[in-house]
């Protein structure tokens, strides 16, 4: 709603062909009137009649710089996030550590797998700080079609498509079961990518495809 009446909104781990997460955290707005009123997440925020939302307000910002500091400590390289930092005026934290890990576990490379190719090679495994996306239970995918779906929906790069060729596999793990058939274009794949228009899929133009 917010987009549709021109408001931006930051997000990392909203895509408008997934349902939302909320993983983020970074598209806090201000609810002064409804059900729950304070900062929530907006992507998973209910629309309702007379509901006020405020966007902009000092403790919204406030807010995100909070979380946008948190995922800064956990990935200080990524370019978005470093844009972010920029257009929101937040510099590294000193009571945060740093660490070098450019996945910030927004879910949208597991949802996409699962929600978008239907195969669900790759899941978050572990809890808390050892979280991370891995394979089911941590050994090589035997569903994996190589698509390129988790590099594309990636907003910070740590799946990276140039790593992929016909032995090495996403996130490094390697791919040794039988060709899986791509919800997109329709053919088998068994490594390499079918270089099907995922953008245009994304953004809702080629979702009949599947």
């Amino acid at each position: 709603v917010a987009r549709a009446a021109g408001i931006r909104i930051p997000t990392l781990c909203y895509m408008e062909s997934l349902p939302p997460y909320g993983a983020c955290r970074l598209c806090a707005v201000e609810v002064v009137s409804g059900g729950r009123p304070g900062i929530v997440a907006s992507c998973i925020y209910p629309v309702a009649d007379s509901l006020v939302v405020r966007t902009n307000t000092p403790e919204v910002l406030d807010a995100r710089r909070m979380v946008l500091q948190l995922l800064l400590a956990r990935s200080p390289r990524p370019k978005r996030l470093r844009a972010l930092a920029d257009e929101l005026g937040v510099k590294p934290n000193p009571r945060f550590a740093l660490e070098e890990d450019d996945c910030i576990l927004c879910g949208l490379c597991e949802r996409a797998c699962l929600e978008i190719v239907g195969v669900g090679a790759i899941s978050i495994s572990r809890r808390g700080h050892l979280s991370k996306v891995d394979p089911p239970l941590g050994r090589p995918s035997a569903v994996c079609i190589s698509c390129g779906t988790c590099t594309t929906v990636c907003p910070t790069g740590a799946v990276d498509l140039r790593k992929i060729d016909r032995t090495e596999m996403l996130h490094g793990w390697k791919e040794d079961g039988e060709g899986r058939r791509c919800r997109i274009c329709g053919q088998f794949h068994v490594a390499a990518g079918c270089g099907a228009d995922y953008k245009s899929w994304f953004s809702g133009e080629g979702r009949e495809r599947g």
